[in-house]
This record gives structure tokens, sequence and C-alpha cells, in this order.
């Protein structure tokens, strides 16, 4: 017996092997439709059932989120080049560090540094305002 192209698209055999049925569906919303680029019956697999594998091949595309924009402050550099303000932000910060104990935990270290260093550039450096 041979069904051909009819042997791709019908899924379902009876069980006196002579009766072929299109039971097995994908159920796609109506404008994801085009994601579907290959749908095919596969007899091969055999897995102890009437019923034939259906492989469905689709075309996803994943949609890209913006991530929230954090304002980074824009610290005034030209204070720096002063030896007093320099001078003041280096005893601050090695104030700063020297009052945190070391800790085994890397994180944990990076925070303490991390707020050490902005603390110490909000109070002597200072922010600049944005160009617009």
């Amino acid at each position: 017996m041979s069904f051909g192209l009819l042997n791709y698209i019908l899924p379902w055999i009876s069980p006196d092997t002579l009766t072929l049925n299109h039971i097995d569906h994908v159920l796609v919303s109506n404008n994801k439709k085009q994601m579907i680029q290959y749908v095919r019956t596969l007899r091969r697999p055999n897995c102890d059932s009437d019923n034939f594998l259906v492989k469905v091949i689709i075309k996803q595309k994943l949609i890209t989120t913006q991530k929230e924009f954090v304002k980074k402050p824009r610290w005034n550099t030209s204070n720096l080049k002063t030896p007093e303000k320099l001078g003041a932000y280096n005893k601050r910060l090695n104030d700063r560090l020297e009052k945190h104990e070391e800790i085994h935990n890397v994180e944990q270290d990076w925070q303490n540094i991390k707020t050490a260093i902005l603390e110490a550039a909000k109070k002597t450096i200072q922010t600049q305002s944005r160009i617009t």
C-alpha cells in the first residue's frame, strides 16, 4: 500500500492499518501563524501508540527590553587639579578605608570600597552639571 505524500500529513493510523486520519493539529493564534516554518509527521519513531509524532519548527523572535537608565554622576575633575582638594580627597578616602575592617567576602569588601570612594568624592570633588 503506497500513501505517497499522505504519509507525512496523516498522523494517525487505525489498528487495521488501512485507515489513516488527520487528527493531530498544531494550534497557533492567528497573529503568530507566520512563526511556523515546517510541520511534518514523523513515522519512524515508535512510541507504542497509534499516533505518529508531529514535528513543528517555529521561528521565534525575541523581544529586547530596555533596561532602566541609571544616571552616573559626572565628577568635577578640575577640582582634583588643585593640591588642596586632592589632599582633602585622599585624606577622606584613607580615613574611610581605615575604618572598615577586612571581610573575607569579596562582594562585601567591594561594596565598602565603592561607598568609601563615592562618599569621599561627593564631599570633596562634587559633581558638575550636565550641559544640555
